[in-house]
């Protein structure tokens, strides 16, 4: 909550102090001023953040009107923070904090002290085991000739040959042949424990090194599949195979892949079902379903529809917002608060939870019955770093 002050008298390094004017919030803050002071702990200024500017305060509280059960705008279950919790400037900090001084310049002494990069824009892919002298490359290309003789059982075909050849050496162009090796290795583990693991699906079936690792079962050559659908230099981003496991026994492969690859690399991945035009939502907030419910059924059912979209389409909608307040006041909320997230839920993901050291990215969501707790991450912030993401589907 935005009054909480937090002491840390374990580290003994500082005390937070927060004023969004919620009631109580300058009690606290005095009683752990002088518990401060006795333990020699100095004190640090910050600010609560939950929307971006002053005037989003509003449509804040009807955000959280929505996202709890009975109360609407007129009496919100908010935080009680009106509209203190936006990102105060620095001048607003030192006035607000003028009677001591001394927890804004610690403030910034911290913030001077964070240097933190991030490397958008490349790849870090986990380190498949390999033995001393042995390489990825060199793995992958003996895997994938054993592997394609064995589909062929034992039969020379120079066309397979050339075409495994060229896939080889894309793939090792592009740095992925520790991918192929990963999921080959989780894939085999699956099939060698009678696990039962789907055909392949998508671009990934035009890949014959993919077929030769019996990581899909489709060969791409009889039936004439492109493998540049699947990698080709032109692509920004790392391959995706999905791949599709026993419902019921997914779990066991996720457990491989953690004790392999180690647990603290793995972590899931949330998803965000967002709203999209947001008008009954709103409306319930604002205690006015009727009057929402006859302007949502003006808004067009289209895939990728806005608010602003049906104003621009719709006249009779374009005539409520021009001459009725209410409806004006419900559409305005309503396109603020479009493409906020309305809940979580599992994406099917896991990923290194050291950051950007090489890591492990892969899909796994929750099998039926069964109840798995790992660290939640956002799959966009680890596919914008570069990790690996891997979809482990339940069928």
């Amino acid at each position: 909550m935005p009054w909480v002050v937090t002491l840390i008298s374990s580290a003994r390094t500082t005390y937070e102090v927060q004023r969004n004017g919620v009631p109580g919030q300058e009690q606290v803050n005095r009683a752990l001023a002088l518990l401060a002071k006795r333990n020699g702990l100095p004190s640090v200024a910050t600010n609560d953040r939950q929307y971006i500017a002053r005037d989003d305060a509003k449509y804040h509280d009807v955000l959280l009107a929505i996202q709890t059960v009975g109360p609407t705008f007129r009496t919100p279950r908010g935080s009680g923070s009106a509209e203190a919790t936006y990102p105060r400037s620095p001048d607003e900090m030192s006035e607000l904090f003028r009677d001591v001084p001394e927890a804004v310049e610690n403030t910034a002494r911290i913030a001077e002290r964070c240097d933190v990069k991030l490397g958008f824009g490349e790849i870090h892919l986990p380190e498949f085991p390999l033995s001393p002298g042995e390489t990825a490359e060199s793995r992958l290309r003996i895997m994938a000739q054993s592997g394609l003789r064995l589909r062929m059982a034992g039969r020379s075909d120079l066309s397979r040959e050339e075409r495994l050849e060229y896939e080889l050496e894309m793939i090792q162009k592009m740095g992925g042949c520790s991918y192929f090796l990963i999921v080959g290795d989780f894939v085999k583990y699956a099939k060698d424990r009678g696990i039962l693991v789907g055909p392949g699906r998508g671009s990934a079936a035009g890949s014959l090194v993919a077929y030769a690792l019996g990581i899909t079962d489709i060969d791409p050559i009889e039936h004439d599949l492109v493998f540049e659908r699947f990698l080709n230099p032109e692509r920004v981003s790392m391959p995706d195979i999905d791949i599709d496991f026993q419902d019921d026994r997914r779990d066991e492969v996720i457990d491989y892949v953690k004790g392999k690859y180690g647990e603290e690399r793995v972590a899931q991945i949330v998803t965000f079902g967002t709203m999209a035009a947001a008008v009954r939502d709103v409306g319930r907030a604002l205690a006015m379903p009727s009057g929402s419910d006859r302007i949502a059924k003006l808004i067009p059912y289209q895939v990728g529809m806005t608010i602003e979209k049906a104003i621009q389409m719709v006249p009779a909608l374009r005539d409520l917002q021009s001459s009725r307040r209410e409806a004006r006041d419900l559409l305005e909320t309503a396109r603020k608060l479009e493409g906020m997230p309305r809940h979580s839920s599992t994406h099917a993901a896991y990923c290194d939870s050291k950051g950007l050291a090489r890591g492990l990215l892969c899909a796994a969501g929750q099998s039926p019955g069964r109840r798995r707790d790992h660290p939640v991450r956002h799959v966009k912030t680890f596919e914008s770093l570069g990790l690996l993401k891997m979809d482990f589907l339940a069928r």
